[in-house]
C-alpha cells in the first residue's frame, strides 16, 4: 500500500485491490452496456430494412389514429342519455383524451427507448382492444351509478370519461412513438420518420372523424362501432405479429445461404 503525506497528515488510500475492483466494475459496466445495445439491434433486424414492415408499420398507425378519433366522437353519443351534450360534456371527453394521448405518448417513448420489439409493439393493439370491452359492457351501468352519486354534470361527465376511456386511449397513444422507434434507420432519418408517421396517424384520425360522424353512427348501432374498433385494434396486432414472422423468417433463410 503507497502512504502519501499531505499537510503534516498521513493519508492512506484504498487498498489496491479496490482500485481494481472498481476499474472491473466500470469495464463491466461498459461491457453491459454494449451488449445491451447489440440485444436491441439484433431484435429489430431486417425489421427496420424491410419495405413491407415499414407499410405495415405505417398501416397500423393510420388504423389506430382512426379507431381514436372514432371512440372519441362515439363517447358524446354514448354519454348524452346521462349528461346531454352540451360543451361541458364535450370539454370533459376531450381533456381525457388529450391527458391519455400524452400520457400515453410519454409511456410509448420510454419504452421504446428500452429494447424495442415488435411483440411488445403488437400487444399494445391487443391490450387496448381488450380495455375497449368495458364501454360496450358496462358504460350503461357506470354512468347510471354516477349520474345517481354525482349531481353536477359537469363533474359527472369528466368522471364517467375518465373511467370508460382513460385506459384504452392512453395505451394507444403509446403506439406513434414506438413505430417511429421501430422504424427509425439512422439519427439523420428520424426526424423524416417521425414526420411520416404522425402526418399517417393523423389522416387517420381525420378519417376516423368524417367517417364516424358522417356514416357510421348512421348506418350502424353505437356497439356495432365499438366491436368494428376492437376488431381493427387486433387485426392490427394480428398484422404485427405476421409481419414479425415473415421477416424472421426471410432473415433466417438469407442467413443459411
Amino acid at each position: 500500500m503507497l502512504m502519501v503525506w499531505q499537510s503534516d497528515t498521513l493519508i492512506s488510500p484504498a487498498p489496491m485491490w479496490y482500485a481494481c475492483a472498481s476499474d472491473v466494475g466500470v469495464k463491466g459496466g461498459s461491457q453491459l452496456k454494449k451488449n445491451t445495445i447489440k440485444q436491441q439491434a439484433a431484435a429489430l433486424h431486417g425489421f427496420e430494412s424491410s419495405a413491407l414492415a415499414r407499410r405495415v408499420v405505417l398501416a397500423v398507425a393510420f388504423t389506430n389514429g382512426f379507431v381514436i378519433m372514432a371512440i372519441q366522437l362515439l363517447g358524446g353519443r354514448i354519454m348524452a342519455p346521462y349528461f346531454g351534450s352540451s360543451v361541458y360534456v364535450w370539454g370533459s371527453i376531450i381533456t381525457v383524451f388529450m391527458l391519455s394521448l400524452s400520457l400515453g405518448y410519454l409511456a410509448g417513448g420510454r419504452l421504446s427507448t428500452r429494447q424495442p420489439d415488435v411483440r411488445m409493439f403488437a400487444s399494445f393493439f391487443l391490450a387496448s382492444a381488450i380495455l375497449c370491452l368495458p364501454i360496450i359492457f358496462f358504460a350503461e351501468l357506470v354512468m347510471s351509478q354516477i349520474f345517481v352519486v354525482v349531481e353536477d354534470p359537469r363533474y359527472g361527465s369528466l368522471l364517467t370519461a375518465g373511467l370508460l376511456y382513460f385506459l384504452p386511449i392512453c395505451v394507444m397513444g403509446m403506439v406513434s412513438p414506438y413505430s417511429v422507434r421501430l422504424l427509425v434507420r439512422s439519427q439523420e432519418g428520424s426526424g423524416g420518420v417521425a414526420g411520416m408517421l404522425y402526418f399517417v396517424s393523423t389522416m387517420g384520425s381525420a378519417l376516423g372523424t368524417l367517417g364516424t360522424s358522417f356514416y357510421f353512427v348512421l348506418w350502424f348501432d353505437l356497439d356495432q362501432v365499438m366491436w368494428g374498433c376492437v376488431l381493427a385494434l387486433l387485426s392490427c396486432g394480428a398484422a404485427m405479429m405476421w409481419v414479425n414472422q415473415h421477416v424472421n423468417t426471410a432473415n433466417r433463410q438469407s442467413g443459411a445461404k
